[in-house]
C-alpha cells in the first residue's frame, strides 16, 4: 500500500474515533450520565439512511435528513427513559 493511501486511511480512522470520544464526553457533560451507546445510535442512523436510499429510491440528501431526525428522535426517547433515570437512582435500583 503507498504510504499516501495509509496516511488518509489513518486520518479517517482517527477522525471516526476522535468524533465518537466527542459524542461521549458532550453526552457526559451534559447528563451526566456515561452513555456508550452514541456509536449504536450513529450505526442504526446510518442503516436507516441506508435503506432509505437502497429499498425506497430516496436521494442522498432526502436519506441525510431522515437520518438527521430519526436520531433526533431516539436521541429524545433515550435521554428521557434510560438517562434521566440513571441520573437519579432510587435506593433498589
Amino acid at each position: 500500500m503507498p504510504f499516501g493511501q495509509l496516511l488518509i486511511e489513518g486520518l479517517a480512522m482517527g477522525t471516526c474515533y476522535g468524533l465518537f470520544g466527542l459524542a461521549v464526553v458532550i453526552i457526559y457533560k451534559t447528563s451526566e450520565v456515561v452513555n456508550f451507546a452514541a456509536g449504536t445510535m450513529a450505526m442504526f442512523s446510518t442503516y436507516i439512511a441506508f435503506h432509505a436510499m437502497t429499498l425506497y429510491g430516496c436521494p442522498f440528501w432526502l436519506a441525510f435528513i431522515l437520518a438527521l431526525v430519526f436520531a433526533s428522535l431516539l436521541g429524545v426517547f433515550v435521554e428521557y427513559f434510560f438517562l434521566r433515570p440513571a441520573k437519579d437512582p432510587t435506593l433498589l435500583g
